[in-house]
């Protein structure tokens, strides 16, 4: 029997054993998931100027 590549995953303080593919595919879908990063490596700005009660948030490349 093949043995699977394993690490742990910690969620807050709870240690938890999985496959390292599925830990490379989790780290990804949480990165994106972050808009907050994508604005940064994206270099967008928040257009504070013409505020629209919609309550959406408006960027500027």
């Amino acid at each position: 029997m093949a043995e699977a590549s394993l690490d742990w995953m910690f969620i807050d303080s709870i240690p938890l054993l999985y496959d390292k593919r599925k830990i490379v595919r989790q780290t990804k879908v949480e990165e994106w998931l972050d808009l907050a990063q994508v604005v940064r490596e994206l270099g967008l700005e928040r257009n504070n100027e013409n505020r629209r009660d919609s309550g959406l948030a408006e960027y500027v490349v």
